[in-house]
């Protein structure tokens, strides 16, 4: 059984011989129906995949996708795996967000503050499943100040979209989900920390690739990067399935955002397309 998207927003049941079908742009919540998921995969796996598994495993895998950029990408902030090492490095860093090693959308998320959390609460953190990454000092005036830049390939080549800020006064963790505002970074950031920031996806993007067997099919890519209160961006999170961001610009401003969504939306399949 195959789904068609019709202009009015709904899905159409359709009948398509599996011969017509020539790829698949995966953007399915692989987290949290992760069965589903690899039904999925089984079943499409003679098809091409963009994105292909590996990467949006890597991509999922918090800690893993951490050490992979380390290397590579010198402005992320330190990130601890191992549980009998989080009091220690909470205590150096002064602050830290303790996170769900393969956790989505800022769910089960907390700041965490040296001198103001009960030890046992870090030593209870079952092992292999959290990860505590060092806090960066927001802006002045503002709990958290983010950036998802969105990367995506498109037939002419490499593309980077349009970045989305979210900003909050009282909640560290910037997340939509959680209220932050979203705005236009260009209209926050100034033009040389969107220039630094462009130069940093750039490599990150290049870096996942590299981690990839099938390094063309990686299509898109959301970087997330949190700005310091000196103006430093630093990439705290890639995400093979961005959601969302331009999404809420194109509800608060049709006029302006609603066919740059819609453009988003299209490119990974125009890139598959024009692969056949």
């Amino acid at each position: 059984m195959s789904w068609r998207a019709t202009p009015d927003d709904r899905w159409q049941i359709v009948d398509l011989p599996p011969e017509d079908l020539i790829g698949v742009h995966d953007r399915f919540p692989s987290q949290e129906r992760a069965a589903e998921w690899k039904e999925l995969r089984r079943r499409l796996s003679p098809l091409p995949f963009g994105n292909p598994p590996d990467i949006t495993l890597l991509c999922k895998d918090k800690l893993r996708c951490a050490e992979w950029l380390a290397t590579r990408i010198p402005i992320q902030p330190e990130v601890v795996g191992e549980t009998s090492k989080f009091r220690d490095a909470l205590e150096d860093w002064g602050a830290g967000f303790l996170k769900p090693r393969f956790g989505s959308q800022g769910t089960g998320i907390e700041m965490l503050r040296a001198g103001e959390v009960a030890w046992n609460r870090l030593e209870a953190c079952a092992p292999g499943e959290w990860v505590l990454q060092r806090a960066v000092p927001p802006p002045s005036g503002l709990a958290g100040l983010a950036v998802r830049v969105l990367m995506q390939a498109s037939h002419e080549g490499p593309w980077i979209g349009p970045a989305v800020a979210r900003r909050s006064t009282i909640d560290p963790i910037v997340n939509v989900s959680r209220g932050a505002e979203a705005l236009p970074a260009s209209e926050l950031l100034s033009s040389a920390l969107m220039s630094e920031i462009t130069e940093y996806t750039n490599a990150a993007a290049a870096a996942l690739r590299a981690a990839s067997a099938t390094p063309e099919l990686v299509l898109e890519l959301g970087l997330d990067f949190v700005i310091d209160d000196s103006q430093r961006p630093w990439l705290i999170e890639a995400n093979s399935c961005p959601r969302g961001r331009l999404l809420h610009l194109a509800k608060s401003q049709p006029a302006r955002w609603a066919a740059t969504h819609e453009e988003a939306i299209l490119r990974p399949l125009r890139r598959l397309l024009s692969r056949r």
